[in-house]
């Protein structure tokens, strides 16, 4: 019986320690960063670290003209990195973009955001917040 307690505890905090490391392991680049899209002129935000395989964030708070943005993750060169998901950004909500910067470049690649204005809109411009980094979403 003593055996049968001391194994399930051994195999308890082998589990919770998993779950702090992992947890820890998604600690990343968090913060929010400011940024403005002028569409014609600066499509794409200044470039971040990633630190981790968690989504990127953004949320648009103005959106001049327009409803909605479309928006993805790039490397800090332009090179898409999203495999394709490209996400509308409608004001005041929070977007989460899944991307393989992490996954494919590892800790520390820099990543920035593109945003595009949709077509036949006369959007001009939009401004919100971002992080190469989320604590949510998927």
């Amino acid at each position: 019986m003593k055996k049968l307690i001391v194994s399930g505890l051994v195999i308890l905090g082998v589990l919770v320690s998993g779950f702090g490391f992992h947890y820890a392991n998604a600690a990343g680049n968090v913060g929010d960063t400011s940024f403005t899209f002028v569409f014609g002129e600066s499509e794409h935000t200044a470039s971040r670290e990633k630190l981790d395989s968690t989504s990127a964030y953004i949320r648009a708070s103005s959106i001049g003209g327009g409803s909605y943005i479309t928006s993805w993750v790039a490397l800090n060169n332009g090179t898409d990195i999203s495999r394709g998901n490209h996400y509308q950004v409608p004001k005041n909500k929070d977007v989460f973009m899944k991307n393989w910067a992490y996954e494919e470049y590892g800790k520390h690649v820099l990543i920035r955001l593109e945003g595009r204005k949709i077509a036949g809109t006369s959007t001009f411009a939009a401004s919100g917040v971002w992080s190469p980094d989320s604590v949510g979403g998927p």
